[in-house]
């Protein structure tokens, strides 16, 4: 028997927030119609493969590169192991399913408003991926792309196949730049900071801001670091005491007092946050949709929910020790117990079963569902199971979503007695 530890608040756990609509489909959103940006891509080069430590960042046309053993993209960088993301926007000329082709030496990962497409871990000499996904005429989607070049020369390309059939790397007349700086908070211990990073090639000094807010939404505390010169494209704000019942937001302004990057935001012991939007949907994936539950499955090689699905294996579970107050328990046996002054839900596991605690009675409305989950290195995926019908014992015995924590990436997957993982969401 194996155990997991589901903690309502463990400082060694990571908190998964779940922000529900009351519709039947997860969603990721599209960039607006009608908005007016200024072509080019911005690109931020790294040394090392894994964006270890920043060189600079410029703007360019298109990624279409070819560089030889020896030769470095740009000044101040190696000619080996370093890598390079692209972001921006992209304009689709008509409407249809487009592939996206991606030429590489060695890796690369692509996102279309944060949608993972094209996955290319290689390393190896230049060769293609290709992605598929459908797009609107006139839409701009936002796009990043991770590339990393370990030994001798490098290539980054990438094209696509529009509906109409044509083949060609992706045009500068259809690639957009992103918001002029990007912002992002960090948490260290007690405290908590944020970082800028330019996207333009604007001289302008801009500002970068954090704000310490109480739960209603007033200031309590700002930090406002300047941009030390004209040539610095990466700064911080000094560090902000992270408190219990403080949300904290980070944005960079311009002279004007305008926000010119996007607008980070934490709320304290929250490490992760999904919105399920059921305006802006990507795709269906399935409509039966009651209740709400905690799921842990079992992963280990020959067993679980792999060999579930190959295999078609049976699984069985003693009936549970207890039943918590408007929680229905489906396999493992379930406890409460006190652990350092901190109220835990225990869950023990037999090998290979995914126990279920349910919540009973809940309906199909707007709301914030969060937990601390303790998972074990290299385990997973631990989370939320929602909006649930018919939940049977063992693992996958049930309809509804998961949304879970595996690998360093939030992953989505619906059920019908079985498990069909969508596309992951990196977590930053």
């Amino acid at each position: 028997m194996k155990n997991k530890r589901w903690s309502l608040k463990m400082a060694a756990s990571v908190c998964l927030a779940v922000i529900l609509a009351a519709s039947p489909f997860a969603a990721l959103a599209s960039s607006g119609q009608g908005e007016s940006y200024t072509q080019g891509l911005w690109a931020d080069y790294y040394q090392g493969k894994d964006f270890n430590s920043y060189v600079t960042g410029r703007q360019e046309s298109k990624i279409d590169y070819q560089w030889n053993q020896g030769q470095r993209p740009v000044e101040g960088l190696g000619s080996e192991n370093y890598s390079i993301r692209w972001s921006g926007r992209v304009l689709a000329p008509e409407t249809g399913a487009y592939q996206l082709i991606s030429n590489i030496d060695d890796g690369v990962k692509v996102w279309l408003d944060g949608a993972l497409i094209i996955q290319d871990s290689g390393p190896h000499y230049p060769a293609q991926t290709i992605g598929t996904v459908t797009l609107e005429k006139g839409v701009y989607y936002d796009l990043t792309v991770d590339y990393y070049n370990g030994e001798l020369g490098g290539t980054a390309q990438l094209s696509w196949k529009t509906p109409s059939g044509e083949t060609e790397i992706i045009p500068a007349e259809n690639l957009y730049l992103p918001d002029p700086a990007e912002v992002s908070l960090t948490v260290e211990g007690d405290s908590i900071y944020a970082q800028g990073l330019v996207r333009s090639e604007s001289e302008e000094l801009f500002s970068l801001v954090v704000e310490r807010l109480d739960q209603d939404g007033k200031v309590l505390e700002m930090v406002e670091t300047a941009r030390p010169d004209a040539e610095t494209m990466l700064w911080e704000t000094e560090e902000m005491a992270y408190e219990e019942g403080s949300d904290y937001r980070a944005y960079v302004q311009n002279t004007g007092g305008d926000i010119v990057s996007n607008t980070a935001e934490r709320v304290y012991g929250i490490d992760a946050i999904l919105n399920v939007d059921h305006q802006a949907t990507a795709g269906e994936v399935g409509t039966l949709l009651y209740g709400a539950c905690l799921e842990d499955v079992n992963h280990e090689l020959y067993g679980g929910i792999w060999s579930q699905m190959v295999y078609g294996e049976s699984f069985a579970e003693p009936s549970s020790s207890m039943n918590i107050q408007d929680f229905t328990s489906y396999g493992g046996s379930w406890n409460t117990q006190e652990e350092d002054g901190v109220r835990q839900i225990v869950a023990g596991r037999h090998d290979g079963i995914g126990p279920k605690l349910m919540i009973e009675g809940t309906q199909c409305e707007t709301g914030v569902v969060s937990a601390d989950v303790w998972v074990g290195e290299g385990e997973g995926p631990a989370g939320f199971i929602v909006k649930v019908t018919d939940p049977r014992i063992g693992a996958d015995n049930f309809n509804g979503y998961e949304i879970g924590l595996m690998n360093n990436q939030v992953r989505i997957g619906a059920h019908r007695y079985n498990y069909a993982e969508g596309a992951p969401v990196r977590c930053r």
